[in-house]
């Protein structure tokens, strides 16, 4: 028999997606008359649940779909419209199933309320459109049954690097006995739970025939639904016909005159543990190509130097792939906020909007996993503290309906991810005053405050203008964990804001983590790193470039002047007492502002594989972390976000 617990974390996996999907579609529902493509998915993702739950054991959550399903097939077949009643309970069904994928995968026990809901859905199942409480249908029009067939031969393949054939062939199987009766099947139902499935250079071949009266739009629909499937094809054939057993050979491609086929797109789920051992290799033979060069470097030896040109070619190329299969769209990580918006408005009285723009833009996936949080203290500060009621929004002038925008942009290898609101802003007067009730500042420091020092007040660990702690507000660890964790991966926050027309903050993140080419500089006679991507371009500054006004120097180019600042200065180093022409810079640009760095000496480029810091540097600001040059020297890599 299938050890099915191995395969826990695959099945959470994809009945995440399939409930994300869910609730896309269930809040496109809500929000206007659903079409039949957004029904006939919400069916699909209910019985592709089922299917896997019921193929893993897990009953509660089979029987709970099965009744959604069978709900939103009376839909699909137009013997239902779509009303409040029904929308509200299929959301609260939706929820109760990804707590209990929750209770799945902290080993616990399913509550037994899954069941009251389930009875509750199954009541207006049976409820005739007729019937007190259940609008009657628009349109009632029953669709003619199926001509009985004789039988559909069916041949699939499993891809060969698919984690679980075994259980993606006895999904397929429960998929396939939902719609008939399985006459034949090579290899058969025993043989499969015993995971002894052949294998061919197309994949792991598997046949039924099965006897059925769906037509073969709904059995292609079926087969769709099952993940890992490279390829299937299937046709009509005569009743009680089985396979020979010469027929688990690979089915050549079709001729015009043969029955459907279909070419499912081959993608293989890798788990995220893989992705970082790939990291780690490839920044060892990073390591290894300095060391080499630094060995050529002090002994030139014939013919090192073409070998290291080719490793350098090929870590390059092994560079982009490992980075481009780490690369998710920022969707991943937004996709549940409509939901998020709409619950919260709903506890809050309030009516919003959400518009999310720009959610195609990648992300290493790393850095996904960790906006998920801070993501979710920015929606739920936008919702309570932001967007008003929709009576004060009346008073103001303001449409009723708030709106909360998140648009994500590409600045060079840097990202943009703005969350913005058009609800009342941020106070400056109430947030001084808070601050000081709090003991976080005194009266000399706040009478010093600039407007964006007082609106950045809230930053500070322990800062919360809520009257009341709620579900989502008042416990004064929101802003303080965006800004550490944004921090920490490299990026950082900025907050602007009008008082009575909104806010936005704004997420600057690196696009990617661990490995990037540096520019090594000497500074006070220490050797640091800096990341390529963070300077516009390097120049040698002369004395008639230099202008001077108000205390502070400047380099002049074209017309435009940068402010001109010594890189010692930001780390507390000793400031050379004058310049030393020319002067060594690096043009780089900090909070959308040029600005001119002087260093002591430019050492060269380099691949680095960055590391973390430890604790409790990491929490050290400016540091991005640390990395080893090819002759072992271990140096800091600056962060130029942090340093400002």
């Amino acid at each position: 028999m299938i050890d099915l617990s191995k395969y826990k974390a695959l099945f959470l996996s994809e009945a995440q997606e399939h409930l994300q999907s869910m609730n896309d579609c269930l809040l496109k529902m809500e929000q206007g008359e659903p079409d039949e493509e957004t029904i006939s998915s919400i069916f699909r993702n209910a019985h592709s649940i089922k299917g896997m739950a019921a193929s893993m054991g897990y009953e509660p959550i089979r029987d709970l779909a099965h009744a959604m399903e069978d709900l939103f097939d009376q839909v699909r077949h137009k013997q239902r419209t779509v009303g409040k009643e029904m929308t509200e309970l299929l959301f609260q069904a939706a929820d109760r199933i990804e707590l209990m994928l929750k209770e799945i995968e902290q080993n616990r026990e399913f509550n037994p309320d899954w069941k009251e809901l389930q009875e509750k859905i199954q009541e207006l199942v049976k409820k005739k459109p007729t019937e007190p409480g259940v609008e009657k249908p628009k349109i009632a029009r029953p669709e003619p049954k199926a001509p009985e067939k004789a039988g559909n031969e069916i041949q699939v393949y499993i891809s060969s690097e698919a984690d679980a054939p075994s259980v993606r062939a006895l999904i397929l199987y429960k998929r396939l006995e939902e719609l008939g009766k399985i006459v034949a099947a090579h290899p058969s139902l025993e043989e499969i739970k015993q995971g002894k499935i052949p294998s061919s250079p197309q994949g792991y071949p598997l046949r039924f025939t099965l006897q059925s009266k769906a037509s073969s739009e709904q059995i292609s629909e079926a087969l769709k639904g099952v993940s890992e499937l490279v390829k299937f094809e299937f046709k009509e054939s005569v009743a009680g016909d089985t396979f020979a057993p010469e027929a688990a050979e690979p089915v050549k491609g079709p001729k015009e005159s043969e029955p459907p086929t279909a070419t499912i797109l081959q993608t293989v789920r890798i788990r995220t543990q893989i992705l970082d051992d790939l990291i780690n290799t490839l920044g060892e033979l990073i390591l290894i190509k300095g060391g080499l060069e630094e060995l050529h470097r002090n002994n030139p030896l014939a013919g090192l130097k073409t070998g290291l040109d080719r490793l350098d070619r090929l870590s390059a190329e092994f560079h982009d792939q490992v980075m481009s299969a780490r690369l998710v769209p920022i969707e991943v990580a937004v996709q549940r906020f409509p939901r998020l918006v709409r619950d919260l408005a709903r506890e809050e009285g309030k009516e919003i909007e959400l518009e999310i723009q720009g959610k195609e833009i990648e992300l290493d996936r790393t850095l996904i996993e960790k906006l998920a949080d801070p993501l979710v203290h920015i929606i739920r500060n936008a919702v309570y503290h932001g967007i008003e009621t929709p009576d004060e929004r009346k008073k103001q002038g303001k449409s009723v309906v708030g709106k909360i925008k998140i648009l994500a942009s590409r600045e060079r290898d840097m990202v943009d991810l703005s969350v913005s609101d058009d609800g009342r802003g941020i106070d400056p007067d109430k947030v001084r005053k808070k601050a000081l009730e709090k003991g976080l500042i005194n009266e000399d420091q706040a009478r010093e405050l600039t407007m964006e020092q007082c609106i950045n007040l809230i930053f500070i660990s322990g800062f919360s203008t809520a009257d009341k702690v709620g579900m989502v507000s008042g416990r004064g660890v929101g802003m303080e964990v965006v800004k550490n964790i944004v921090q920490g991966i490299g990026g950082n926050v900025i907050l602007t804001s009008v008082p009575g027309k909104g806010a936005m903050i704004s997420l600057q993140l690196p696009r990617t983590v661990a490995i990037t080419k540096v520019l090594l500089i000497k500074l006070a006679q220490e050797i640091f790193a800096f990341p390529l991507s963070r300077i516009l371009r390097t120049i040698e500054i002369l004395p008639y470039q230099i202008r001077k006004s108000q205390n502070q120097e400047y380099y002049l180019e074209r017309q435009e002047l940068i402010p001109l600042m010594y890189f010692h200065k930001l780390l507390d180093l000793k400031v050379p007492e004058e310049h030393h022409f020319p002067l060594n810079s690096l043009i780089v640009e900090a909070k959308k502002k040029k600005l001119a760095l002087v260093v002591d000496d430019l050492v060269g480029q380099e691949d680095a594989f960055i590391r973390p810091m430890g604790k409790p540097l990491e929490k050290i600001p400016g540091l991005g972390g640390v990395t080893m040059l090819g002759d072992g020297r271990i140096v800091f890599v600056l962060d130029l976000v942090g340093l400002f």
